[in-house]
């Protein structure tokens, strides 16, 4: 279950198992034909052959005790998954020595040059969510840190007040996006984000 953000399914038996019983459980999937000549149809076959026969029965244990309810609840998600997240990360993050290779990627506005040009930041704010989702996505990095890095890289870059082309925005995602996810990459790996 590839499509999972920080490849949850394959840290845990117990979480492949519940996603594959989900794509299982899930009316009109058509996973019969979108998992056809994965491994993964195996497993969806055996949850079939093993939940059929008991479908229509009323389950052991209709009704449960809830844990924790909503009104109960004191954190958002997100706030948990700060608190889980390795202590001074931000502030790692906020110091980092950016400033040559943003440089390097980015311009400093000129008044000649300045139409057709807008604030790096303004572009990178507004493409933040998309570059976090996909870094999160493909490093299996926690997303806090790799939001994070990259509002970092954004405040850094309004800092520097460094300035975006609009002929040059594709680029500059891809190249901003590349850069961050090294950076990503570099502290999964090695514990810092930047090799001395």
């Amino acid at each position: 279950m590839r499509h999972i953000a920080g490849w949850y399914a394959q840290k845990h038996p117990d979480e492949d198992f519940a996603e594959t019983f989900a794509v299982w459980l899930t009316p009109r999937s058509g996973w019969r034909k979108k998992y056809a000549g994965w491994d993964a149809i195996h497993k969806l076959q055996y949850v079939e052959k093993t939940a059929r026969p008991v479908r229509e029965r009323t389950p052991v244990r209709a009704i449960g005790s809830t844990d924790l309810t909503v009104e109960e609840m004191e954190t958002t998600i997100e706030e948990f998954y700060r608190q889980k997240a390795d202590p001074g990360v931000a502030a790692v993050a906020a110091d980092l020595p950016l400033e040559t290779d943003l440089r390097d990627m980015f311009s400093r506005p000129r008044r000649s040059s300045s139409r057709g040009a807008r604030p790096a930041a303004q572009l990178l704010s507004e493409n933040r969510k998309d570059i976090v989702d996909k870094i999160t996505y493909w490093t299996g990095v926690r997303r806090p840190l790799v939001k994070d890095l990259v509002e970092s890289i954004e405040r850094r870059v309004g800092e520097l007040n460094l300035s975006a082309h609009r002929s040059r925005e594709p680029k500059l995602l891809v190249e901003i996006t590349a850069y961050a996810t090294t950076l990503a990459m570099n502290y999964l790996t090695r514990g810092k984000f930047i090799n001395p």
